[in-house]
């Protein structure tokens, strides 16, 4: 008996681990029914001002679980205004690190696990990583450039604070300097108008005792630069108590160690003896280290790997405007004429010098990046490793970008970040063109996908203009956008910690009103289902990219250095490009020099990882690494693809041995260009306004076949191809809210059967295919999405085609209306009558105009005509549920409100309600006497609200 119990117990785990060894199971379409919590979307857990309760803490993980929500990301921030409100509730800040505090997260931690929910942490608080209890050498370090015209003859006199003014940091939390003596680190007097590279003579011997500066100036044009060094210059942004001060010197290890490890030994015994213990990942966010360009030993590790002193050329690489038609963001104080221009009296462009300083900067700047991954990024992988966690991380960060794709590949989990720039499509309209965040997304995809991370997160919703008018509607094309870019696990930027007490809208910190106090939130199961079903399939899967776009990033650190915004904007089709080839049916993903270096090339494949391309990009690079050079001449040897667009690499990007590199580099290319015109090859770049249309027309010259052949490319249509096993997977999106998009698609997938599964309600059904199975006619409906699998000798049947619909042939109804209002925050009850339906933010009535909650509409109408059995809704704001003669027709949270009657509907009297829930953005920006509301609505204009109509019976057509 007992053996045979055990043998139950055995069999019962065995069935639990191993579900593909049972006959029939199948685990893929499991775990996309039923998505574990790795794959549910997380939310950004901001503890507002770092007063946290365990009852509150427990109270709001809960509302979070029946959300939907598969973890958290616990993010402490110190907040405007904190004594009042904090008094105002009875909320007392804790002290980061403090044994209170340590409890507190152990609380949550325990609580998520007790709930099968999982738990991340932020280093830190606020941004960057940074402390009082840092010491000298410890703190980031900065060199700032003051550059003034002097003409002679005559005498030159100055103070040293004249040159090296100090001033605390514009933004940060505390504006004083702990180290506030600047150092000046060179004083360079050099003549204009020079051929040949000249460094100039050094002048700081005419620096007094006292700081005065007195010289003379021989007779012409000159520019004098001074150097300021500085540390301690920097603040955390919004740092709680016991994580505020002076930002953490980024490139030193042992400071980087030392700060990280004061952390895991205060809290990890807390835990149960290691962060792992209690904690999913550690979370480093954005690289927010704005002015650090230095660190002590700077100067001596860039001489170890270029070869060469940095002290000669290191004014003029810190001054981005020489070099370059100029760059935001200069490390540079210009004190020149009006009129005068930035770097022509420097240099001739074009000739030896600007070449030189361009060589220089790209070789400080590749040392800076080197000395942060080596230093930073890996050491804080290795430390996230080391106590039992994985470690989350974003490469991107302001103003440095700092080699962003090979940042990436080093974290277990890269993070990108999703704008909502304003929330409302109104107000943002071109939301294909909104490239900006969508860099880092393609990035940290791309990035993942080449060292083989099977979850790609993403800083969802962030959010700092359309806080209350966000929609459901809205968070679908969004993170479907994300989802096109490769992201496969959405962070939500953020749920607010926010006691009862605290009132409407409570404690908000940025981002989207992820809160149970917003009108939609009984909903937003409906989308955390959805996304989390998406998720987990493609985490699941392996993407498959045709295409590798290599960028040009010695060029844009040559010109401009680390610069984020130069980074988005050098060339302005760079990143745009792998939209347009999308458009073509084509996936890609984005390279960096040195994964075309480590990559192997066979049977004309680019092979890097699991990754494998069929051709490779090269856009508008002038310039190229020796090494790059030869791999992209062995890649098209081994019968590989290559286009160069605009021009071809014929130099290298370093001063070192520049002469000996640029002859390597010409003649690698060379060599690459004079094998096979068919494979490689040199085209002109793209117009404006033409780039979908020049990248089909490229490809096809080059005979590259697209992933899926669109009939009909269209802008607002996007897709992603993944694989699993024999499976082929293909996800659709629409970003046309107005129109259904009608296309083609043909698939090289061979006789395996198409099927489609809805992420909505996880049902799966063989989708409508004609002759061949590879060959689909897909209609999108506006905003809608399509998951297509590609099974394998596995038998189904068809569901119903969704009807065609006439909508010129139509009856209207336009009865009069009773309205029964519910507001969602105050709870107010009250009725209106109305004779025809309208825009509730366009009534002179106050309660309509600022109303926010359910509006539940109710008519009677006679239907005359059985063939109209399409109920259109016309306009509405924003989500609908419809009941017909008592009998409930569903919900539309996102696309086109329609409704199929069939059943419902009958000959005469008729019965309708609609139910209609609106956001809360026109209440919250009447709440002038409420500073929470006030400090993300002040600004807002009414929004659209209720059902506009107009509401009609259509007819429909079934399709075969």
């Amino acid at each position: 008996m007992e053996k045979k119990k055990w043998f139950l117990l055995v069999l019962v785990i065995t069935l639990a681990v191993c579900p593909r060894q049972v006959e029939g199971a199948d685990e893929l379409y499991e775990g996309f029914l039923e998505p574990p919590a790795g794959a549910r979307p997380f939310v950004r857990w901001w503890w507002n001002w770092n007063c946290p309760t365990e009852e509150e803490i427990l109270r709001e993980i809960d509302v979070m679980k029946a959300a939907g929500i598969g973890g958290f990301e616990i993010n402490i921030l110190e907040g405007r205004g904190v004594q009042r409100e904090l008094e105002r509730v009875g909320a007392k800040p804790l002290v980061w690190l403090s044994p209170e505090w340590n409890r507190m997260i152990k609380v949550a931690c325990d609580g998520a696990r007790q709930r099968g929910m999982l738990a991340d942490l932020i280093v830190g608080s606020g941004w960057p990583f940074g402390g009082r209890f840092l010491k000298s050498g410890e703190k980031a370090q900065i060199i700032t450039v003051t550059k003034k015209v002097l003409r002679g003859p005559g005498w030159f006199e100055a103070n040293i604070r004249d040159l090296c003014p100090v001033s605390g940091e514009k933004g940060s939390t505390s504006m004083e300097l702990i180290d506030s003596k600047p150092k000046l680190m060179f004083l360079r007097f050099v003549p204009t108008g020079l051929k040949e590279f000249d460094p100039g003579i050094e002048m700081m011997d005419k620096v007094g005792a006292d700081g005065h500066i007195r010289f003379e100036i021989p007779a012409g044009r000159f520019f004098l630069y001074a150097g300021a060094w500085r540390e301690g210059f920097k603040m955390v942004s919004e740092g709680v108590p016991g994580a505020g001060g002076p930002a953490l010197d980024y490139l030193n290890k042992a400071a980087v160690e030392k700060y990280l490890n004061h952390m895991s030994d205060k809290l990890g015994p807390a835990l149960g003896g290691k962060l792992g213990d209690g904690l999913r990942a550690m979370f480093s966010d954005s690289v927010e280290i704005s002015g650090s360009n230095w660190t002590t030993d700077f100067a001596e590790e860039f001489e170890k790997r270029c070869s060469y002193k940095l002290g000669p050329y290191l004014p003029f690489v810190l001054d981005t405007k020489l070099g370059s038609a100029g760059s935001k963001g200069s490390l540079v104080t210009e004190e020149l004429p009006e009129g005068s221009s930035r770097f022509s009296d420097m240099t001739r462009q074009g000739g030896r010098f600007d070449d030189t300083v361009r060589r220089a900067r790209y070789d400080y700047y590749k040392t800076f990046a080197e000395l942060f991954h080596e230093r930073f990024a890996r050491t804080y992988d290795q430390w996230c490793n080391r106590n039992g966690t994985l470690s989350r991380y974003q490469a991107n960060g302001n103003p440095w970008h700092i080699d962003m794709l090979n940042g990436f590949m080093i974290p277990d989990i890269p993070e990108g970040d999703g704008w909502i720039v304003s929330g409302d499509p109104a107000l943002e309209p071109a939301r294909t063109t909104e490239i900006y965040y969508r860099v880092w997304n393609k990035n940290a995809s791309s990035a993942a996908h080449l060292a083989g991370k099977s979850i790609v997160s993403c800083e969802s919703m962030t959010n700092t203009m359309g806080v209350f008018w966000t929609t459901l509607e809205y968070l679908k094309e969004s993170d479907d956008l994300n989802f096109i870019s490769g992201i496969t696990h959405s962070v939500l930027h953020g749920f607010n910690y926010s006691p009862p007490a605290a009132g409407f809208p409570g404690w908000v910190k940025f981002g989207t009103y992820f809160s149970e106090q917003n009108s939609w939130w009984p909903y937003f199961k409906k989308w955390a289902d959805y996304n989390a079903r998406l998720s987990y399939l493609f985490q699941n899967a392996k993407h498959q990219a045709r295409v590798a776009i290599l960028s040009p990033t010695a060029d844009l650190w040559s010109d401009h250095g680390l610069s984020k915004l130069r980074f988005v904007d050098y060339l302005w089709y760079l990143h745009p490009m792998w939209y347009a080839l999308n458009h073509n049916g084509y996936t890609t993903d984005y390279v960096s020099e040195k994964v075309i270096q480590n990559a192997t090339s066979k049977n004309g494949k680019l092979n890097y990882g699991r990754q494998s391309y069929e051709v490779l990009i090269v856009p508008d690079a002038r310039t190229v690494e020796p090494k790059s050079a030869k791999a992209i001449e062995k890649h098209v040897r081994a019968g590989g693809k290559v286009i160069f667009v605009g021009c071809r690499p014929d130099r290298s990007p370093s001063l070192k041995n520049a002469q000996a590199n640029d002859e390597i580099v010409k003649s690698a290319i060379d060599g690459a260009l004079n094998l096979e015109s068919r494979r490689v090859g040199v085209v002109s770049g793209p117009e404006k306004g033409k780039l979908t249309e020049w990248t089909r027309d490229t490809m096809k010259k080059f005979n590259v076949a697209p992933t899926v052949e669109i009939s009909q490319p269209n802008k607002k249509l996007l897709q992603i191809n993944y694989r699993v096993d024999d499976r082929d997977i293909f996800f659709f999106t629409s970003i046309n809210r107005d129109q259904p998009i009608s296309f083609q698609a043909r698939f090289d997938t061979g006789d395996k059967t198409p099927w489609r599964w809805d992420p909505e309600t996880g049902q799966r059904y063989v989708f409508r295919y004609e002759d061949a199975k590879n060959e689909l006619d897909i209609r999108l409906e506006p905003s809608e999405s399509l998951l297509l699998v590609f099974e394998p000798d596995m038998p189904g049947h068809r569901r119903r085609a969704k009807p065609e619909i006439d909508f010129e042939d139509f009856s209207e109804i336009d009865t009069a209306w009773q309205v029964e209002f519910t507001h969602a925050v105050t709870g107010e009850q009250f009725e209106r009558s109305m004779s025809k339906l309208i825009d509730l933010s366009k009534s002179q009535d106050r309660q309509l105009n600022t109303f926010a909650g359910t509006a539940v509409y109710r008519t009677e109408f006679d239907a005359a005509d059985a063939q109209r059995t399409m109920l259109s809704l016309g306009k509405v704001y924003d989500i609908s549920q419809v009941r017909l003669n008592g009998r409930d027709l569903g919900l539309r949270w996102w696309g086109r409100h329609i409704y199929d009657t069939r059943g419902a509907l009958k000959p005469g009297k008729n019965v309708l309600e609609v139910k209609v829930t609106t956001v809360l953005s026109n209440y919250a920006g009447s709440l002038k006497d409420n500073p929470n509301a006030m400090a993300w609505a002040w600004w807002h204009p009414l929004r659209p609200a209720g059902l506009a109509g107009a509401v009609r019976l259509l007819t429909q057509t079934d399709r075969p």
